[in-house]
């Protein structure tokens, strides 16, 4: 194995003001600024599955739009590898006025998959959606249900070294739960990185190797499960 680290973050802080529309601010008081990370080192490498818990505010999806390449740092130094799919807001870039079909071929070609790569996937990808004859309706008339599986099937074919996710992939029937899940541990087994921010201790404990528990925006503590192979 590499002993370069896939990923690399070193002595990263982000932050951000809060709402500028809020009533204070508006009544003159000076914007709040939320430190979300602050001066956090970590190394993941090729392979490595490591899941990140805390309370809600802790800074895990801050951390994951860092590695997502969503936002920039502040401060410090981040390393990101090229080829990163982050399954954060899996709606992205679906359109309500074309088809199901139509929807998964855009987001493939939009995350840089060729035409004739599409075609090789697209029964299994349809099939993966479980939609059947509603994927030629607009849609717009489809459930919020239906609309997840659209958004999210595409990104288990679509190439990568670092795989994102955080508990939007826990949502949605059972049914579907089980076939994203086939996808999902196939795509461990190719040896893709993995970050999964989660409250699942289940989660936790059956895919990653590591945790970590941020608290404040701060690493509070690193407990490891299983040795990487």
């Amino acid at each position: 194995m590499n002993s370069d680290p896939l990923v690399s973050l070193d002595g990263v802080s982000k932050s951000f003001f809060a709402s500028p529309l809020s009533l204070k601010n508006l009544l003159g008081a000076k914007p709040q600024r939320i430190r979300a990370i602050q001066n956090l080192s970590l190394e993941i490498f090729r392979g490595e599955r490591i899941g990140i818990m805390g309370a809600n505010g802790a800074g895990k999806t801050t951390l994951l739009r860092l590695l997502a390449g969503l936002t920039a740092p502040d401060q410090g130094e981040l390393k990101l590898p090229p080829e990163r799919l982050s399954i954060l807001e899996p709606g992205a870039g679906l359109h309500p006025e074309l088809s199901g079909e139509e929807n998964l071929r855009l987001l493939c070609l939009l995350h840089g998959m060729k035409t004739s790569g599409y075609q090789e996937i697209r029964l299994e990808l349809e099939a993966l959606t479980g939609l059947g004859e509603a994927l030629k309706r607009p849609l717009g008339g489809f459930s919020s249900g239906m609309q997840l599986r659209v958004g999210m099937a595409p990104w288990f074919f679509l190439p990568a070294d670092l795989l994102l996710l955080d508990e939007v992939f826990l949502v949605g029937d059972e049914a579907f739960q089980m076939q994203c899940q086939k996808h999902f541990e196939k795509r461990i087994e190719d040896g893709c990185a993995l970050v999964l921010a989660t409250h699942s201790l289940e989660w936790i404990e059956r895919y990653c190797q590591k945790v970590l528990v941020l608290e404040g925006g701060r690493i509070a503590q690193i407990k490891t499960l299983h040795s990487r192979s």
